[in-house]
């Protein structure tokens, strides 16, 4: 098997997802190391590019370019010896994780060019929006390098700040779950079958954000396009912008926290 092209620590649902996606894009193999190993050896039997290592040790000191790192938790518990190994692997080593930030990788990591990359599950269909920011110690060719293998699977946005990047990632990387909750409150509230579901309100649904993207004024473009004065859907448009501000206030108070919280638990273990 040929040299793999990057590696991934971490074998959950967005690792997966970035897999699927890779898979399609890149005839590469990815090696992969997940603390329990037989969820990395399950993700390998679904997508062959998967080159599974069991030995931490080694998976560390494999002489491939780029490291992706899922879990912050992860990052932050490694070992010195296991620091030296990144560092004498030569690898641009990427945090995924949100709400890590990237001085505290600097601070506690020297030596090593960090690039922080936030992609979302979409990445599984090629459509993921993957936020990006690199450390002083990381180039400008580490950056591309990173940019090319997020930009094979959906589109990369660079970001300056890591509050920023916090604040941005509630939309890009949780809004797949946020948007399916939604629709599937809806599919309930209409009484819609499985059926229904996919080939009515989720084709719809796509249909819609198409409509979005090519009208110049975006998504009060195509709300401002389809209200008839008087008629069903302004109605419902007019409901919505009553009723639903004061929801989104509540759900964006509660990531905020959630994003502290989690903050201050990878700067305890800082």
């Amino acid at each position: 098997m040929a040299d793999s092209r990057v590696a991934v620590h971490g074998a959950g649902h967005l690792t997966a997802a970035l897999v699927e996606g890779f898979s399609r894009a890149h005839t590469a193999p990815v090696s992969i190391y997940n603390r329990t190993p037989q969820r990395a050896r399950g993700l390998a039997r679904v997508f062959p590019i998967l080159r599974v290592f069991e030995d931490q040790a080694a998976f560390d000191s494999e002489k491939c370019p780029l490291l992706l790192v899922i879990p912050g938790r992860a990052l932050l518990e490694a070992l010195h010896a296991g620091t030296e190994r990144l560092k004498a692997s030569g690898r641009v080593v990427v945090s995924c994780a949100n709400g890590l930030p990237l001085p505290v990788l600097e601070q506690r990591f020297p030596g090593i060019p960090w690039i922080k990359a936030i992609p979302n599950v979409a990445a599984a269909v090629g459509k993921s929006v993957t936020l990006m920011a690199k450390s002083a110690a990381a180039g400008e060719a580490d950056f591309r390098a990173v940019q090319q293998i997020f930009g094979s699977v959906g589109t990369v946005f660079r970001v300056q700040e890591d509050e920023e990047m916090d604040r941005l990632a509630v939309v890009t990387s949780c809004l797949p779950g946020l948007l399916g909750g939604i629709l599937d409150e809806f599919a309930q509230t209409y009484e819609l079958d499985e059926t229904q579901t996919r080939e009515l309100l989720i084709e719809s649904a796509l249909g819609s954000l198409g409509l979005a993207k090519r009208n110049p004024a975006g998504l009060q473009g195509l709300v401002a396009s389809v209200c008839n004065p008087g008629g069903l859907t302004e109605t419902g448009v007019v409901t919505i912008r009553k009723t639903l501000p004061p929801l989104l206030a509540e759900l964006r108070n509660a990531l905020d926290r959630k994003q502290e919280r989690r903050r201050q638990q990878y700067l305890a273990l800082h």
